[in-house]
């Protein structure tokens, strides 16, 4: 198997699905800003909830035997919980608290990755 210099391995298959979600959800992301499609700015809200909480469940699996991966991962699966909660009630709160946890979120994953 070979690898780019990257560090993915572009003959795996789910390397190659997940690069095709990406590019799907940024096309997606594109599309409802540039025509305000209610529709689809509604499906992007979705991934996004989807997105955060499978990524907070992955980051448990790679880092839950460290106190800030730990951290690291609830915020990231509570920031798509909370878009999630604000999606089916409305709640402008629960979108409040999930911009909250995205950043909180984000910055952890930034000094969990990338400390010594």
């Amino acid at each position: 198997m070979s690898a780019s210099p990257s560090g993915f391995d572009l003959s795996d298959p789910l390397t190659l699905a997940q690069i095709a979600l990406v590019v799907g959800y940024v096309a997606l992301v594109l599309y409802a800003g540039a025509t305000g499609d209610p529709l689809a700015l509604f499906a992007v809200d979705v991934a996004f909830a989807v997105v955060m909480v499978v990524f907070g469940v992955l980051a448990f699996t790679w880092w839950g035997d460290d106190p800030v991966g730990i951290l690291t991962a609830a915020t990231l699966a509570g920031s798509g919980v909370a878009q999630g909660i604000e999606l089916a009630t409305g709640a402008s709160a629960a979108g409040a608290a999930s911009d909250l946890l995205l950043a909180v979120g984000l910055g952890l994953y930034l000094v969990r990755r990338f400390r010594r």
